[in-house]
């Protein structure tokens, strides 16, 4: 039913030599690698890191063992007292930072820098009304010596036409005696 070539064809179709584009050349590959390697191995041979871990237990005192806790994770920072030394009841032993480390830096650092921040933002509004403020005070001071000063040429307007008036009453009377003397 098919032709002998297409059948031979299409059996040959998965089977052929494999072309490589040009492009990068080898010895920059094999270069590549080794560098990696070679930075992968250094990395995990050399490298140290360090881990926290949380750890009970006692200082230790002539008459007896007294159990110094926090109540917090931490890290102990600078310690006030060494072995040996004599202290009282709520004399500071050890400094504990009990700040969380992120990305971004130390918690509590950043919120004292988020805190700072804002009071200088909340400053900079309040200073702005007080600002404000003082502008609209003398703006309506301003608007209400203008309306003072409309006021009064009005009212010296109102009593200028009520004299006009008067006199225009007086000389309508005037014109109608002598209209009906005649």
């Amino acid at each position: 039913m098919f032709r002998q070539d297409a059948l031979e064809n299409r059996k040959m179709k998965w089977q052929g030599r494999a072309i490589l584009l040009p492009g990068i050349p080898l010895w920059l590959i094999m270069l590549g690698s080794i560098v990696f390697i070679t930075a992968f191995l250094m990395f995990i041979i050399v490298g140290t890191y360090s881990r926290r871990v949380n750890v009970s237990g006692e200082v230790t005192t002539w008459p007896r063992a007294v159990n110094i806790y926090s109540g917090v994770q931490g890290f102990v920072v600078r310690q006030f007292v060494h072995e040996g030394q004599l202290i009282k009841k709520g004399d500071p032993v050890y400094l504990i930072d009990i700040s969380k480390s992120t990305r971004s830096g130390i918690v509590t650092d950043n919120h004292r820098r988020d805190i700072e921040n804002q009071l200088v933002r909340v400053d900079n509004i309040i200073s702005r009304l007080e600002e404000s403020k003082k502008i609209t005070l003398d703006t309506l001071e301003k608007q209400r010596l203008q309306y003072t000063n409309a006021f009064r040429r009005s009212s010296d307007i109102i009593q200028r036409a009520e004299e006009g008036i008067k006199i225009m009453k007086t000389i309508w009377r005037i014109t109608e005696t002598i209209r009906q003397k005649g």
